[in-house]
């Protein structure tokens, strides 16, 4: 996949998720990018 598209898509869920309240600030910033690499294959 595109690392462009990744990162962009990395923030809009990151973003999403805080103002939806469905996780902490903290644990997003923990769980999405760890997410999005497994995404990437790294």
């Amino acid at each position: 996949m595109n690392l462009a598209f990744l990162g962009c898509a990395m923030i809009i869920v990151f973003m999403a998720l805080i103002m939806a309240k469905k996780l902490s600030p903290f644990t997003s910033l923990i769980l999405v990018p760890i997410v999005f690499g497994l995404l990437a294959g790294y």
